[in-house]
């Protein structure tokens, strides 16, 4: 996914760290401004607290030990959440319209790709702090959407527990101490299972 979004922004005419020229540049009082508004829009469309946590610790499914530590979990992945933009969200401004487009609770809860959103703004949003920031912003900007755009496995949306699960996957596989560690004790746990369990269902294999 990296290469894919850089590799969209080179297709609009641009190269990692190269910001997008305008005619007019929008002074930080005017983006502050519209920040604000669009916050406001937000709030007022946004699901009731109480409804969203539940869908939040919901997408955990029935497992015990990944409910167990949803509240940890839903810390981490919440700096995204409060960040990025939501699928509703998403759909809403790309259709030009804030008022329009998904606005179901799952639409909501699941997180829209960054790397969508980016390649969006830069091509769609001349005017926006994106296209308007330094050169240095822009190349920190591409660079971290680079580097958590791959949380999404080449997905346009994720649920914060889809999310979770990818964080925990390429912190251990990317760390080679706890890879060595955690791969050990997920074979010792699959042969020993495996082992157990083959004589009874061998009837079922062909």
């Amino acid at each position: 996914m990296p290469q894919t979004l850089r590799k969209g922004v080179a297709e609009m005419g641009h190269q990692p760290g190269e910001a997008v020229a305008s005619p007019q540049r929008v002074s930080l009082a005017d983006r502050l401004e519209r920040a604000r508004e669009r916050s406001g829009r937000e709030a007022r469309r946004g699901l009731p607290s109480e409804e969203r946590e539940r869908i939040r610790r919901e997408a955990f499914g029935a497992s015990p030990l990944l409910r167990g530590h949803a509240d940890e979990l839903l810390a981490i992945t919440g700096e995204l959440a409060r960040v990025l933009p939501s699928h509703a969200e998403y759909q809403a401004r790309t259709n030009g319209d804030w008022g329009t487009g998904a606005t179901g609770p799952s639409s909501r809860s699941r997180i829209e790709n960054p790397a969508c959103t980016f390649v969006w703004e830069i091509k769609h949003n001349p005017q926006g702090t994106l296209n308007q920031c330094p050169v240095r912003e822009y190349n920190w900007a591409l660079e971290n959407t680079s580097r958590v755009c791959d949380l999404w496995e080449g997905e346009p949306t994720a649920s914060e527990a889809e999310l979770a699960k990818a964080l925990i996957v390429q912190t251990v596989l990317g760390d080679d101490e706890l890879r060595a560690v955690v791969l050990e004790r997920a074979g010792t746990l699959v042969r020993t299972a495996a082992g157990t369990l083959g004589p009874y269902f061998a009837e079922w294999k062909h």
